[in-house]
């Protein structure tokens, strides 16, 4: 398995963890119209879901890495981890606020 699916589902459940914080703390909001939903009826849904996704992104990518087209998820993986970079250092800036 491709380090950068490894990668790609540890950062979204660190943002899944921190999102939680942050919404719960009304510090943040969540824009995914369903993930906000899951915060707001069940609040540990929202956790279980951002983890059972990626259980789910590292069992497909383990399975697609095998077939003939590995060279565009990884792509794909690629374009996913940048973005979920970007959100990430959204949530260490405001996390810096908060604690500074």
């Amino acid at each position: 398995m491709s380090k950068i699916f490894i990668f790609l589902s540890v950062l979204n459940v660190f943002d899944g963890f921190v999102t939680f914080i942050g919404v719960r703390g009304d510090m943040i909001e969540e824009y995914n119209p369903f993930m906000a939903y899951l915060i707001d009826v069940a609040p540990w849904s929202f956790l279980i879901v951002k983890v059972l996704l990626s259980l789910f992104l590292l069992i497909i990518s383990r399975i697609l890495m095998e077939q003939s087209i590995s060279f565009i998820l990884r792509f794909l993986a690629l374009i996913s981890v940048t973005l979920y970079i970007t959100v990430t250092a959204t949530h260490f800036v405001w996390l810096y606020f908060l604690i500074f």
